[in-house]
């Protein structure tokens, strides 16, 4: 760990030359410490939960000092993305920009750049987004195509970050488009890796890895997150399942395994909003996280429906925690929540809507228009809390 920063050192864990992306081993690499947040983040859950809270300590206190210095030190405000690298010694950004340089782990990488999903959409639209792929490096960017090989090609193993903002930027046209690139090229390779993005044109079959089937065993767990949250509209973590609406197609997925059983789920409708969730036959609303207690753990059927109304006050995420007893009105909503490490509940408010943990009112800190984050304090001998959030409208 750099000291006092939260974040490690060390040069990028990608592509075979990092002295092309202007490293020099003096590095903190964007890449690296998005990956190292996600693991200390899941490490304080784990160590939680085992009961070792002088390991949950110590990896909370290393994921609260990268959140509280990634943003500051990573994110080109001009650019409107994350730099690849910042100099160890100086914390200057070096001018080199990466699709690659935010990895999404896991779901906690939204707890980490949440704040600056919009802005990084933009800058893959504007920058990265080709007609056969993701370009690794942007083509105005020095950086790019140095090795004549890596950095001007696609690594889809790596595009997860961009799967995950097309759906949260509500993006359906990027969504059918990644849909495209998968079809045509899983359709022709194995893995399929290095596609060349030297044009806007698509490239014709060049012999890299030419056998057609499946994509490598490293790139499975990257594509079924990536498919299964941005297209499907789903996403699993501990604290059980999360939906996440677009104006996608309407889809069903059945025997979708998660803890010691499997889920069927019906999307219907579209747009942004959910208006109602159905689990196992009974109707939620105001929160696209489901109640830990609604599943059964064997066999659920979960039914979303979509729509293109203003989406109302309520719960949007909450990574690392499970919901319980949840109730909710037209002038409020709680429900008990279960954890084991510091976790954050993201919310949709309105002017004047007030949150309260355990009875006594809270701050929340706003991330984006509407859209405001509370953090809950789950130590040993303290893992629940009560959330309730008065409505005003």
């Amino acid at each position: 760990e750099v000291a006092g920063l939260g974040l490690c050192r060390g040069t990028s864990l990608f592509t075979d030359f990092r002295a092309l992306l202007d490293e020099t081993g003096k590095d903190i690499s964007g890449f690296n410490n998005t990956v190292f947040y996600c693991a200390a983040r899941s490490m304080s859950l784990l160590a939680g939960a085992a009961g070792d809270e002088a390991v949950r300590e110590q990896a909370d206190a290393i994921a609260s000092r990268i959140e509280e210095h990634f943003l500051p030190l990573f994110y080109d405000a001009e650019k409107k993305f994350i730099v690849c690298s910042i100099d160890e010694i100086t914390h200057e950004k070096r001018n080199v920009y990466n699709s690659n340089a935010v990895k999404w782990e896991n779901s906690f990488c939204d707890d980490l750049i949440g704040s600056v999903s919009a802005q990084c959409m933009e800058f893959f639209e504007d920058n990265v987004v080709t007609a056969a792929g993701l370009r690794e490096i942007p083509a105005w960017c020095h950086a790019f195509d140095r090795d004549a090989n890596q950095l001007h090609c696609w690594w889809p193993v790596t595009g997860e970050y961009f799967a995950r903002l097309f759906n949260q930027m509500d993006k359906p046209e990027l969504a059918e488009q990644w849909i495209g690139w998968l079809s045509y090229w899983q359709s022709m390779l194995l893995c399929p890796e290095g596609i060349s993005c030297y044009t806007d044109e698509f490239p014709p079959m060049d012999n890299w890895n030419c056998l057609s089937g499946t994509w490598q065993g490293y790139s499975m767990r990257g594509f079924y997150q990536a498919a299964v949250h941005s297209i499907v509209g789903l996403d699993a973590d501990f604290g059980g399942l999360t939906v996440f609406p677009y104006h996608g197609r309407e889809i069903c997925l059945n025997g979708l395994h998660y803890r010691q059983g499997t889920v069927d789920i019906e999307v219907k409708g579209s747009g942004k909003s959910v208006e109602k969730i159905v689990i196992n036959g009974k109707e939620i609303q105001r929160t696209n996280k489901i109640p830990f207690d609604m599943l059964n753990g064997k066999k659920d059927k979960v039914v979303v429906y979509r729509s293109e109304g203003q989406s109302e006050s309520g719960i949007i995420t909450a990574y690392g925690i499970r919901l319980k007893n949840y109730s909710y009105s037209d002038t409020m909503l709680s429900a008990d929540l279960e954890g084991f490490s510091r976790a954050f509940v993201k919310l949709r408010l309105s002017e004047g809507d007030n949150v309260l943990l355990d009875g006594q009112p809270v701050q929340a800190e706003k991330e984006s228009d509407g859209v405001y984050k509370v953090a809950v304090a789950f130590q040993k001998g303290k893992n629940k809390a009560k959330l309730t959030v008065n409505f005003t409208r």
